[in-house]
């Protein structure tokens, strides 16, 4: 219903290749496997399924009863199509007025109507020559605009190519690119394409005409009836969404103006607007190398693919870690990051696959068994992560601070004599001020040496001596659309890209916190735990809506385990290398809010995930517990990552001080 392009032969077979998704496609990593966080990627079996509903939408014309007067149409007037038939009509005028383009210049005028109003319209081709079909394998200059002309009309073919070429065919690719973008704006974006194409192929050997029926008649080259369709956000190409496919350039473009800026002192924009631009770019490029990772895997084996995720699923956030280590006074962003990751992996990101897969098949089921083993080294990750946290405040020193001090003598005598402190807090050293800071660090190091361990261990047991109880999780299909050295090429470039965003969000980080009037808290909390979750959301979402909600599960569990078993052991392995003393290392001890928060989700968690099956009740429980986690980190006073019950409280009370030396007579 949207655009009517007649194929070729070698269209439509390259169209049988195209890469519309729909459902009931497979996917490459289909198993809840451990050490393997499952990802779409389109296999080149199910690239060649078409999407029916819009390849119908393509092919069959609208029903005479349907309004063409929607919402959306009204929009391409008043947002394109106004300023598109402006450009044809100044065109035109030029071209009238040259009189030997006259001819030229009523295509154009033909035209400014129909791109005014295109609905209901359609573009035929007048003459049925060989040498002027619409293909890709038109010369720029066809022979039927050059052949049997005379030396005015070829005077006017090239005043017509000259004119075109400054005021007319840079409105059209602008008005291709602006609608491609957009996505739901894609059918317009294909038929200013088109027009494109035939005005530069055969722009005096085609018409308008008002009417489907009429035009039948003739060889139709494009029919339009509807300006959007929301459905286009499922078009992909070589496995690549439409959506991330079209922010490339953003990327590339930011990639290149942080290049500028270390060579010259020129901001293109304010810091707020560079740091949120930054987040925004960062998202393309973890599903470019979550995508390569699981294109490699799927061309190897799940042991590679284990290793490949070990070694490069997190390493977005550890680039932007490192460079905030580096920097020194964020210890607070990175502990509360990683509080929001695992807040994000076992509440939210299971929570709205449950809610959304929950409405459309009421109940969905999963594999307890496979789901337990994740879930029971995801216990004991956390409980190893956050050791060092409960040793420190067990058996850390506090440290008293008190704004003045004065000595009481009752009865002008020593005895009974004490010291009275006024205005008191009450807090904890620093770990370099603790005198039990060698042992708390020792014992840092030895959960930085086990950790790994533990994931090891796990990869063991799925791979080698239980691999029975993943079996039954999917097969695979196909081959994956990307191959090894293009998925290697594209992960290396995603990987240089989000270096240079890294380096650049942390040196603007200070500003923005400051502008926006937020805590390291807040902001590590939720924008930047969130930022590079936001494809494994989707990708979770796009499971439970093909009832794979054990793939949901397993997305949330891998990256948790991640977390807890490859990145914070990462951490401390990178700050000592940077730290080189140790002064201002980065440390495990994590905020108690942090440790009482992840425990609860880490135990509902893990009880879900026994039950083997899930509801959007179920869902809607985590989503309300992640709000209620989220918004206890937002009322938090301070961002000190060493809170006490009892810190900055004041009072008045008596300390004894050592009796004084006898008096001398």
């Amino acid at each position: 219903m949207d655009v009517h392009i007649p194929q070729s032969d070698n269209d439509s077979a390259a169209r049988r290749h195209s890469s519309f998704k729909g459902p009931g496609v497979s996917y490459v990593g289909d198993k809840t496997m451990f050490g393997v966080r499952p990802w779409p990627v389109p296999t080149s079996q199910t690239l060649r399924k078409k999407y029916e509903d819009l390849e119908e939408m393509e092919t069959v014309p609208i029903q005479r009863s349907e309004n063409l007067c929607s919402v959306g149409n009204v929009l391409w007037v008043v947002l394109f199509g106004w300023w598109v038939a402006l450009a044809f009509i100044i065109t035109g005028t030029l071209l009238m007025l040259t009189w030997v383009a006259r001819e030229y210049g009523r295509v154009c005028f033909r035209f400014a109507i129909y791109l005014f109003w295109p609905f209901g319209k359609c573009v035929i081709q007048l003459a049925q020559d060989s040498e002027i079909l619409l293909s890709e394998h038109n010369s720029l200059i066809p022979a039927s605009e050059w052949k049997n002309k005379s030396v005015a009309g070829k005077i006017g073919f090239l005043l017509y190519v000259l004119i075109s070429s400054v005021a007319l065919f840079p409105v059209l690719l602008i008005g291709v690119m602006i609608n491609w973008f957009f996505v739901v704006s894609i059918p317009m974006a294909k038929v200013l394409w088109t027009i494109f194409e035939l005005l530069v192929t055969q722009p005096t050997n085609i018409t308008v005409l008002p009417d489907y029926n009429q035009a039948a008649r003739h060889t139709v080259l494009l029919c339009n009836w509807r300006a959007f369709n929301v459905l286009y956000f499922e078009y992909e190409v070589k496995g690549v969404n439409i959506v991330f496919l079209n922010l490339i350039p953003v990327v590339l473009a930011r990639a290149l103006m942080i290049v500028i800026h270390m060579f010259h002192e020129f901001h293109f924009l304010d810091t707020i607007p560079q740091f949120f631009i930054d987040l925004l770019c960062s998202i393309p490029i973890t599903f470019y190398i979550g995508t390569s990772i699981a294109s490699i895997a799927a061309q190897t084996n799940y042991t590679i693919g284990a290793i490949l995720n070990a070694s490069f699923g997190s390493i977005t956030e550890l680039l932007l870690f490192t460079f905030a280590i580096r920097k020194g006074a964020l210890n607070d962003l990175i502990l509360y990051s990683l509080t929001g990751s695992l807040l994000c992996d076992m509440l939210l990101l299971p929570g709205l696959s449950m809610i959304i897969g929950g409405f459309k098949y009421h109940e969905q089921k999963f594999n307890p068994t496979a789901a337990s083993v994740s879930s029971l080294l995801l216990f004991v990750a956390v409980i190893g992560a956050f050791t060092p946290t409960i040793w420190y405040y067990v058996f850390g020193a506090t440290s008293t601070d008190c704004t003045s001090c004065i000595f009481e003598y009752p009865n002008d005598t020593y005895n009974g004599s004490r010291m009275v402190c006024f205005d008191c807090s009450f807090g904890r050293l620093g770990i370099d001020s603790d005198p039990a800071a060698k042992s708390l660090k020792n014992l840092m190091y030895l959960a930085t040496a086990v950790l790994p361990c533990t994931y090891l261990i796990g990869m063991f047991f799925t791979f080698k001596t239980h691999k029975h109880i993943f079996d039954d999780e999917g097969e695979e299909e196909g081959s994956a659309e990307w191959t090894i050295p293009f998925s290697i090429f594209v992960m290396l470039i995603s990987i240089t890209c989000f270096g240079l965003l890294a380096e650049d969000v942390v040196t603007l980080l200070e500003s923005v916190l400051k502008d926006l009037g937020l805590t390291q808290a807040f902001l590590g909390i939720t924008l930047i735990a969130l930022t590079p979750a936001a494809t494994e959301i989707a990708n979770a979402i796009k499971f439970a809506l093909l009832n794979q909600i054990s793939l949901s599960v397993s997305i949330g569990s891998a990256s948790s385990i991640q977390v807890a078993l490859i990145q914070m052991p990462a951490l401390i392995i990178l700050s000592i290398i940077f730290s080189g003393d140790g002064a201002g290392e980065f440390h495990l001890i994590f905020p108690l809010m942090s440790v009482f928060s992840v425990i609860l989700a880490v135990l509902t968690f893990n009880y879900i995930s026994s039950e083997g099956h899930s509801n959007y009740f179920v869902g809607s429980v985590l989503v309300v517990m992640y709000i209620l986690f989220i918004a206890s980190f937002y009322f938090t006073p301070a961002p000190d990552p060493f809170p006490s019950f009892l810190e900055n409280r004041t009072t008045n009370f008596p300390i004894n001080p050592p009796p004084p030396p006898p008096p001398h007579w």
